[in-house]
């Protein structure tokens, strides 16, 4: 029996953000091995890869990430092997991989995704041109999403410091024995209790995930939501199905209803919902997009504290 059997059913899976499933793929080229089987999520043109189903449950989670160029055929012929349900993803970064899907009716499913995301990616570029240009210094735009960082910005120069970064935190690591980690996006000397998160940062065309401090890693995920609503709003319009509400359980709808009440007070300003956004970092994705899109929200009437807000996190403070 297949390890696919032993799972029992996995198919492909349409929620509120996009597509998910299993595929197996390699990097283009044939080879002698088969093809390693991961599970996949694609938010628009976002395309990342987890270690596990379960991890795929928050995005920022993604071991890689990258837009997609385009989607082609192959005829899935490999040294020893031929794959059946057979395709190629070419992405924005140059890699190009060769797919096989579990099924004929997955592959199709994830073609006419892809391919829907293309189209609709197209004129929401056109549309956000204009926005990016409010504040050209800080705000990117690219096919899969928005990005909040400078322009033709480069990895930073580790700093080095005696102590750890961490508000709060007093570990020096010339008399503890702790080990110095240096954040992959501002440069800082954090300790191992505060550089466990991993997150990818786009900005520095980084396709997989890196080490962040804690303040980085919670400005990652926000900008990372900011993506995958622009992602979801550009294709939402060429679908006719429409925008599915994902299944939620019983903890997450209650946890949902709770920000509902929260956000219905006319006295609910930007500070209250970043305040939310970082109680409810370890919570559900759907909570979390709600968070996000309330700020959204906020932001169209308070465009200034919303500017400083990301240039802030631009610089990851």
């Amino acid at each position: 029996m297949s390890s696919s059997e032993l799972l029992g059913p996995l198919g492909v899976e349409r929620d509120g953000l996009g597509i998910k499933g299993y595929l197996s793929m390699r990097d283009e080229g044939v080879t002698y091995h088969r093809m390693k089987r991961f599970y996949c999520r694609c938010v628009g043109v976002n395309f990342s890869r987890f270690a596990s189903r379960d991890a795929a449950s928050a995005m920022i989670a993604a071991l890689f990430s990258a837009e997609v160029q385009k989607v082609e055929s192959w005829d899935g012929k490999g040294l020893w092997h031929t794959y059946r349900h057979s395709f190629k993803l070419s992405l924005t970064s140059g890699v190009v991989f060769n797919v096989d899907a579990d099924s004929e009716e997955d592959k199709r499913q994830w073609i006419e995704y892809i391919e829907t995301a293309l189209t609709g990616t197209e004129a929401a570029v056109e549309k956000w041109n204009a926005h990016a240009s409010v504040s050209p210094n800080i705000m990117e735009l690219s096919p899969g999403g928005l990005v909040f960082a400078e322009k033709k910005c480069s990895p930073p120069k580790f700093k080095n410091d005696t102590s750890c970064c961490h508000p709060g935190c007093h570990v020096r690591f010339d008399s503890t024995g702790k080990r110095q980690h240096h954040c992959r996006n501002c440069g800082g000397s954090v300790c191992s209790d505060h550089s466990s998160r991993f997150a990818m940062v786009r900005h520095f065309h980084i396709n997989h995930a890196v080490r962040l401090c804690m303040g980085c890693y919670r400005v990652q995920r926000f900008v990372l939501w900011l993506e995958m609503l622009l992602q979801r709003l550009s294709i939402s319009q060429t679908e006719e199905e429409g925008v599915t509400k994902p299944a939620l359980s019983k903890a997450d709808e209650e946890e949902v209803e709770a920000l509902f009440a929260i956000f219905g007070d006319d006295a609910f300003g930007i500070s209250d919902v970043i305040q939310v956004l970082h109680l409810h970092r370890h919570g559900c994705d759907e909570a979390y997009a709600y968070a996000v899109n309330k700020l959204l929200e906020l932001s169209a009437s308070n465009l200034a504290d919303f500017e400083f807000f990301c240039l802030r996190f631009s610089t990851c403070g």
